[in-house]
């Protein structure tokens, strides 16, 4: 993790290059704090263009802007894939700190009525964990959850856990839910 109080947007390729090194954070799930979030899509499954979903435009830009390794080398989202996040904190661009971190793609799953990816945190990370972000289709309902396993990433952060950590990533969790609703309800594909 770096803070910088400049946006890093234009070196972001730089940064990604040095955190595809970074090794996963060590962890265990039993002591992480689980936290589950879904929401109710208003499409069907088929309609849904999951590449949006696979381009990770999962958090709205006023809290975090990236750079995926997929993106920069043109193809699609695999396995080992590192993302480089830019986390603003607090979340707008223009005062705030820009957290340069990573994240390592640990799963990605292409099935008829279900898709998802899940990433472990890199070393430095403000967090230490796993998230994982599912569309799937149960009966006639589609869902897009988010299932977490983390805590704060270092001293200060558990610090602060309480007072601004944990309701920070609860904001980021329900900014996320609604991005990705409002992203592909918008973008549905038309049978």
């Amino acid at each position: 993790m770096k803070v910088y109080l400049k946006n890093q947007s234009k070196k972001f390729s730089h940064h990604l290059n040095r955190l595809k090194h970074e090794p996963i954070k060590a962890y265990n799930k039993r002591e992480l704090r689980e936290v589950n979030s879904q929401i109710v899509l208003d499409l069907r499954f088929e309609e849904i263009d999951t590449s949006l979903f696979f381009d990770y435009r999962v958090f709205p830009s006023k809290i975090m802007t990236y750079l995926s390794q997929w993106q920069l080398e043109e193809r699609e989202i695999l396995k080992g894939d590192t993302i480089l996040q830019q986390i603003y904190f607090p979340s707008f661009d223009w005062f705030s700190m820009k957290i340069v971190a990573g994240v390592r793609i640990k799963s990605v799953l292409k099935e008829t009525e279900r898709v998802s990816f899940s990433y472990e945190t890199l070393e430095g990370h403000i967090e230490n964990g796993c998230s994982e972000f599912i569309l799937e289709k149960i009966g006639d309902v589609v869902y897009f959850r988010i299932k977490t396993f983390s805590k704060p990433g270092n001293f200060l952060v558990r610090l602060t856990a309480v007072l601004f950590a944990i309701p920070y990533q609860k904001y980021c969790t329900k900014s996320a839910m609604l991005q990705v609703k409002n992203l592909l309800e918008s973008n549905r594909i038309h049978l």
